[in-house]
């Protein structure tokens, strides 16, 4: 199992600086100029957000994941219950402040703690596991998947067409 630190370091020096800080970066080279490297600039980024603030930052787990290969993909997608056919996608598209269970699998993978900001405000429904529900299929489970991501904006309204005879099944028995 890889830690997010490490896996962080694998990325471009150059994007690595980016998210540092020009500052932080140009003083880390005056004082210590062997911690401007891939691995120092890894470990400055992981303690100036904490390993949870980090796992949080939609750059940085975009950048650390952009360098996953193969087989740590699917063991995180296997951790986490969600489909590994397109591992890479699969953790691209992981949005792990409307799902709760995800986030709780994938900050635990690394080894920190899920607190997010809404877990109080979402829905019950909303915090439902899509596979608990669906048949393991990746057309459904990518239709499922971007379905909840349009309902998580509050301002969006959608139309869902259900095969005849479902809305029987949600009818109170008044209807």
């Amino acid at each position: 199992m890889i830690t997010f630190e490490d896996l962080l370091a694998r990325a471009p020096l150059d994007d690595l600086r980016a998210l540092a800080g020009l500052s932080a970066v140009e003083l880390l080279d005056v004082e210590f100029p062997n911690a401007v490297s891939q691995a120092g600039l890894a470990a400055l980024i992981i303690g100036e957000h904490t390993l949870e603030g980090a796992l949080s930052s939609k750059d940085i787990r975009a950048l650390a994941l952009k360098y996953l290969d193969t087989q740590e993909a699917v063991e995180i997608c296997r951790a986490l219950g969600v489909p590994h056919l397109d591992p890479a996608r699969t953790l691209e598209n992981l949005d792990t402040d409307f799902n709760p269970v995800h986030g709780d699998r994938f900050y635990g993978y690394f080894g920190a703690a899920h607190t997010p900001e809404l877990i109080g405000a979402v829905e019950a429904t909303r915090r439902a596991r899509p596979l608990d529900r669906i048949p393991e299929s990746g057309q459904q489970l990518e239709a499922y998947a971007r379905l909840r991501r349009k309902l998580s904006d509050r301002n969006v309204d959608i139309l869902v067409q259900m095969p005849f005879g479902s809305a029987l099944l949600r009818g109170s028995p008044g209807d």
